[in-house]
Parts: C-alpha cells; structure tokens; sequence
C-alpha cells in the first residue's frame, strides 16, 4: 500500500509540471480524493504505476528519451490495457526514429524481469505454468470486453478481442491522421493517455 500511496503523491506532483499555467491549488487536493484513485490506494492496485509512468514519459520525452522509455517500462505491469496509447507509440517511435525510447523501454523491462529471479529462480516457469491451468477465459473479469461477449455469444472466446481490435484500429487512423506536428504532451497525446487511464479504472 505505500508503493502504491508514493506512486500516486509523486504523479500527482509531478502533472503540476506538466502544465506551466497557474491553476487553483485545490484541484492538486482535490486530485487526491478522485473516486478511481481512492479505489486503486484502497484495492492496492498496480494501475498507479501505469500513471506514473506516462507522466514520467509525458516530462521525459522531449530531451531525455532513453529515461522516458524506461519509465515506460512501469506499464509493462498491465500492457493490456494500453493497447492504444502503445500502438501509437510505436508508429511515433518509428515514423520519427526516435529510437532511444525503445531502448530504453526495452532496459527497464530486462531489468525489471531478471530483479524477481534473484528472489526465486523458478518465477517465470511458475507464472507460465498457472497461467496454462487457470484458465481465464472461464473466468468473469467486469469489463466491457467480457460484457460484449456473454451479451453476443457467452462460449465464443474470441468476441472479447473485439473491443481492443477497434482500438487498435482507431489508434492507428487517429495517429496518422495527426502525425503532422505529432507531441504527447498536448491534447492529440493526452488523448490516448486519457484512454489508458480509462482502461485502467475500469479494472479496479
């Protein structure tokens, strides 16, 4: 639960950054009793560090770009739910050969995956292993990909792939229709990071 608190004091310190408009201080307090992060600190969800990785990224990217890929990597956590945002990433990431981001994103990930192998040797084999014999898709997940499904077709799996298939379409056409002049920090990037952060309280 402190992890989690610090992630969000942090991010929440850090957005004033973001935006160099004066504001009235008691949104800052008011931020802090926002429903989906009260919900996160309370459930002791990991989604506090998709958001302090995207507002690292967002401060970082500009001049420091390997730093604003391995703050990325704090998203590796629950990739799924920001298929969007790292689709956009990536054609951002190619179209401008802005490729210090991924290698960056790519450090922090082989770092944060050999760290849990110095605390248990067997980490991964045991986490493939359960996820081959839990079988999620029987499971109910309150999403509104599962939602979709048992509304059309309860037995049919893949109709739950529907909803990120769109998204993934939508990113795609949204990116390259504002490639021109293309920033994260302003309402085109914010976008998608709005998106993000969307998915993640609707997992909460």
């Amino acid at each position: 639960i402190f992890v989690v608190v610090t992630s969000v004091v942090v991010s929440i310190r850090l957005i004033r950054a973001l935006n160099p408009q004066p504001y009235d201080s008691g949104l800052h307090v008011a931020a802090y009793a926002f429903a989906p992060v009260l919900l996160c600190i309370v459930a002791g969800q990991m989604s506090c560090f998709l958001l302090l990785g995207m507002v690292l990224f967002l401060l970082l990217y500009r001049q420091q770009r390997f730093w604003a890929g391995v703050a990325l990597s704090l998203c590796m956590v629950k990739p799924h739910v920001l298929v969007p945002f790292g689709i956009a990433l990536a054609l951002w990431i190619i179209r401008e050969r802005k490729y210090s981001v991924l290698y960056g994103f790519s450090s922090g990930c082989i770092v944060s995956s050999i760290v849990p192998l110095l605390f248990r040797r067997s980490i991964w084999q045991d986490y493939f292993a359960m996820m081959l014999t839990y079988h999620l898709e029987r499971q109910f997940w309150p999403t509104l990909s599962m939602l979709f499904r048992l509304a059309v077709h309860p037995s049919s799996v893949w109709l739950q792939y529907v909803p990120v298939l769109l998204g993934a379409s939508w990113a795609i056409w949204y990116y390259l229709k504002h490639r021109q002049g293309w920033m994260w920090d302003n309402e085109h990037g914010y976008l998608l990071c709005q998106i993000g952060r969307a998915s993640c309280r609707e997992r909460v």
